[in-house]
């Protein structure tokens, strides 16, 4: 018995996959990680701390505002899912989130790689120190899978950047 694949099979390297319905549990994730903080910095500050624990007061309030802010994120990518979404075409390719698009070519990329603390696929670009993260909340795709997507339309493209 032969494997061979047949062209249903191989994804086109081509692709605009939205938003993931799972964005708004993620959120509330994170919102549900910020008030635990609140209630542990709140419990801390009450208890008559030495002076070193108070770092871990400011330290927990700033975890809690982070989180926060990303729960107010996901919730507003989900008023309106179809604003946001990865678009991965010949050219580069598009992070919109919110509305807000990103469009990034493909011969600005230096690196694209998985990001296992942050969860997100890393992206060097050639002008910039400072990389770009995509997380993995498009077309359902865990983390590896949207790394290789975004390899595969990188090496599917003519104007691939060295």
């Amino acid at each position: 018995m032969t494997d061979t694949l047949s062209s249903t099979d191989v994804e086109e390297p081509y692709r605009k996959l939205p938003l993931d319905r799972r964005v708004s549990d993620i959120g509330l994730l994170r919102f549900a990680a910020a008030v635990i903080s609140v209630i542990g910095c709140v419990w801390l500050a009450l208890s008559g701390p030495p002076a070193w624990a108070w770092v871990l007061v400011v330290g927990g309030l700033f975890f809690a505002w982070f989180w926060l802010r990303r729960w107010a994120q996901a919730a507003k990518q989900t008023l309106e899912p179809d604003q946001s979404y990865l678009d991965l075409t010949e050219d580069g390719f598009s992070v919109a989130t919110a509305g807000e698009v990103q469009d990034v070519a493909w011969e600005r990329v230096r690196v694209v790689e998985a990001d296992e603390e942050r969860v997100a696929i890393r992206i060097e670009l050639a002008e910039t120190d400072a990389p770009l993260y995509v997380e993995a909340t498009y077309g359902g795709l865990g983390l590896y899978e949207l790394e290789a997507a975004m390899q595969t339309a990188r090496e599917a493209s003519p104007s691939r950047g060295g």
